[in-house]
């Protein structure tokens, strides 16, 4: 059985994730301060918050050395979800005196809204695949659901995945090496959500 861990440092909604890790008959297990750092296959970053509140929580030392462990020494497929993708990158405008992760290059900025948009970013929306990933097509444009004010506002060849167009152009999904961001909410993304899933447990 494949064996998912779920970084628990206090945000995100844990159980919508587990929930869905259980859904393809894999095992959801917590890690973090208060579990260790278990023997799993994939990792997965969530995120619910703002930028620095999220970065702040990972401050912690053990927190990070686990990160680091599964991530770089490991070399385990991790997978971050709304803010735990944007934590990814080099900073967001959101906190500016805080630093992400900095595993991709670039600045996590607001979406500006429109006569037709509004910010915060949330519901359904498309996505547009910039190349076959994922078990979609490029080209394909499934729905899934977004919650979010920030937003990597680049498409980035190499880099991006599938975009989304809300009040501007943004990545929607980024994959470099063992890493994989996705803004929006696969958990709760109901089939296409669960698709995408069963294909990132697959890597």
């Amino acid at each position: 059985m494949t064996k998912v861990g779920i970084l628990d440092y206090g945000v995100g909604n844990l159980a919508s994730i587990v929930n869905a890790i259980q859904r393809t008959d894999s095992e959801a297990i917590l890690v973090g301060l208060e579990h260790g750092a278990p023997e799993i296959s994939h990792f997965i970053i969530p995120g619910v918050g703002s930028f620095g509140y999220c970065r702040n929580k990972l401050n912690d030392k053990n927190i990070t050395e686990i990160v680091h462990e599964y991530v770089f020494q490991k070399r385990i497929n991790s997978l971050g979800i709304c803010v735990g993708m944007q934590l990814m990158f080099q900073f967001s405008d959101e906190s500016p005196q805080t630093e992400g992760f900095g595993w991709f290059e670039g600045n996590i900025s607001r979406l500006q809204p429109t006569n037709i948009s509004r910010v915060p970013h949330v519901g359904w929306n498309n996505v547009l695949f910039e190349q076959n990933s994922l078990g979609f097509l490029e080209g394909e444009n499934p729905n899934f659901y977004f919650d979010h004010s920030y937003a990597f506002k680049k498409i980035q060849s190499g880099l991006t995945i599938a975009s989304c167009d809300y009040c501007e152009k943004f990545s929607a999904i980024v994959k470099k090496e063992n890493l994989l961001g996705i803004q929006f909410h696969p958990e709760k993304s109901q089939k296409n959500g669960a698709r995408i899933i069963e294909n990132f447990l697959k890597y």
